[in-house]
């Protein structure tokens, strides 16, 4: 009985709380004299608050926007800025001189970028698919070791633009390398579109410099690990251009990208005794302007890895995949660009498709086909050459049609690399002067003079 009673006490009082909170009163009694009075500071109704979501906009962000009244940037209270159009350089810096993070820009509004922004480290602009429009011929975005962009749109809007939209450059930078694997982050990263000007091409989308001169040691020149670019680069002059000077280096960063209308896709300059050894995982279109090019380099150092289609170069419109050494092209076009490479000895093409690799050496336009068979193995060259190599173990010769060939050299020059080894003296240490096979043995050459010959 007693259980029961509290029940409906229960019960009552609840239906009781219900019928205040639509009167709009405390209790049940009429007297409504504490409802004229508004409350304390800071106090909070737990009735309305209990399971609500806390608001991640500023007090003042009456009209969504993320900005305050007085159009200074506001906060989340999660290490995030506001940034109205004018102000991105504004409150980047209020980010930097505090404890970094991110600087937030309005989602579908246009931000004139009359100035370059400097990206300092420690800061994340998250453009949020803003427009960060260039109008003028100057850099649009540099960004500092330890920065990053994300969801990032850059429109160059310049015309006859000469600059470059994005840039990276070790001499400017404030720890100089860009890396993420000495103990601290100083790596930079850009996600996002960058846009140049359909109707006057040039400048560049992406630049990244490192110069060996500008430090005491190149060590500390270089552009490297956790560097990485993902989006869109499409009507430059040059897409991506990579410049390394005096020794400096840009190895193991990342490009995401799709590169298109472009004059060139992506440019690897300098000077000789710099490296770019990096990769570019997409697709290169080279189809928009006449003497386009997919992939230059302008050096003679090893250059870029391709990972991805370059698309329609066409050589009727003196158009080229590949210029220049060193650069190494994967995907199953590879040996196409052979027709319409330029200046490319050194460069090579690993094309993978229809259950065969093709290697071909775009200077020379050279061939090796590798593709299996029942009996093992088979290897052609373009010029119709085979060779099997068996299940057995063994190297055929396909008859009539292939052939071992080994160069003679003086043996006395060097020693055999280990036992059986085989090798052709050019008669240098032959009593006739003939060339004699030799055979590397406990520590010496035994030469096998021939004392019988055939004609064909």
């Amino acid at each position: 009985m007693v259980f029961e009673r509290l029940r409906r006490r229960e019960y009552v009082t609840g239906i009781l709380g219900g019928l205040a909170a639509l009167g709009g009163c405390n209790d049940l009694s009429g007297d409504r004299s504490s409802t004229d009075t508004a409350p304390t500071a800071g106090a909070t109704d737990a009735a309305s608050t209990e399971g609500a979501t806390p608001s991640t906009t500023p007090e003042s962000d009456a009209d969504g926007t993320g900005l305050t009244d007085d159009g200074s940037p506001g906060g989340d209270g999660d290490g995030v800025l506001y940034a109205q159009p004018g102000e991105i350089q504004r409150t980047v810096d209020e980010a930097a001189d505090g404890a970094g993070g991110v600087v937030r820009l309005q989602a579908g509004r246009t931000y004139d970028g009359d100035t370059p922004v400097h990206v300092r480290p420690g800061v994340t602009l998250d453009c949020n698919r803003a427009v960060v429009e260039v109008a003028g011929d100057h850099e649009g975005l540099f960004l500092d070791t330890g920065s990053a962009v994300v969801d990032g749109r850059i429109d160059v809007t310049a015309a006859e633009y000469s600059s470059s939209a994005v840039v990276l450059d070790t001499t400017r930078s404030t720890h100089g390398k860009y890396n993420a694997g000495d103990g601290r982050d100083t790596s930079a990263t850009f996600e996002g579109h960058v846009l140049g000007n359909v109707d006057s091409v040039g400048g560049n989308g992406i630049e990244l410099v490192s110069d060996g001169a500008a430090f005491e040691s190149v060590a500390d020149a270089g552009i490297t690990m956790g560097c990485r670019f993902a989006g869109t680069v499409a009507h430059f002059e040059r897409g991506v251009r990579a410049d390394v000077r005096n020794g400096g280096w840009i190895n193991s960063v990342r490009f995401d990208l799709e590169l298109t209308g472009n004059r060139v896709g992506f440019l690897h300059a300098g000077t000789g005794d710099g490296l770019l050894l990096s990769d570019l995982y997409g697709a290169v279109q080279t189809s928009w302007h006449e003497g386009a090019v997919g992939v230059r380099n302008a050096t003679d150092q090893p250059s870029l890895t391709v990972y991805g289609r370059i698309w329609d170069a066409d050589p009727a419109r003196s158009q080229r995949a590949v210029e220049g050494a060193g650069i190494t092209v994967v995907s199953d076009l590879a040996a196409d660009h052979a027709a319409t490479a330029a200046d490319a000895d050194g460069s090579v093409g690993l094309d993978l498709r229809g259950g065969e690799l093709r290697l071909v050496e775009y200077g020379s336009g050279s061939t090796l086909t590798v593709r299996p068979s029942e009996s093992g193995v088979v290897f052609e060259t373009d010029g119709g050459t085979r060779l099997l190599l068996g299940e057995d173990g063994q190297v055929r010769p396909q008859p009539g049609r292939a052939y071992f060939q080994m160069l003679g050299e003086d043996l006395s020059e060097r020693s055999g690399t280990n036992w059986w080894e085989l090798a052709v003296d050019d008669g240098s240490n032959t009593e006739g002067g003939d060339p004699a096979l030799g055979l590397w043995y406990a520590g010496e050459w035994l030469l096998f003079e021939s004392t019988a010959s055939v004609s064909p």
